[in-house]
């Protein structure tokens, strides 16, 4: 472990080193601290997300993400606020909103599994109907 992340005498995360070539960031998700709500199959995260392109003001260089004061109204555990008070010289704030992207990658992953499932049901029925298709075919002999 390089550097251990605790709480009280809990620890909450870690990052440690991956075999000589890597390193992991780790964030507690032991089933034993957790209370169990189902599965998930919600999508309305990922569907009510808004991705902008926009420019860095300070640099001008092009870039795509979400705006933190928007996304604080469909993730909120994903936003860290800043204060609009607080502005630079240059009229930036020195105290910016945040967003951890990481916190989406459960919802981004059952929104996956969602189109999966969707895609493996369409597939599904266009096969059904392509063999019922055939048959009529077949049956009135074209």
């Amino acid at each position: 472990n390089y550097v251990i992340f605790g709480y009280n005498t809990s620890g909450i995360g870690s990052i440690t080193q991956v075999l000589t070539t890597g390193v992991a960031y780790n964030i507690t998700s032991d089933e034993r601290v957790k209370n169990d709500l189902g599965v998930s199959t919600d999508t309305s995260v990922i569907d009510n997300l808004v991705i902008h392109d926009f420019e860095w003001k300070e640099d001008n260089r092009l870039d795509r993400g979400v705006f933190a004061q928007e996304a604080i109204n469909v993730k909120p555990d994903a936003v860290t606020k800043g204060r609009t008070e607080d502005l630079g010289d240059d009229g930036l704030p020195e105290n910016p909103w945040g967003v951890d992207y990481s916190k989406y990658v459960p919802d981004l992953i059952v929104y996956c599994q969602q189109l999966k499932k969707t895609i493996q049901e369409l597939n599904a029925t266009v096969t059904a109907q392509a063999a019922e298709i055939a048959a009529l075919k077949a049956k009135v002999g074209a």
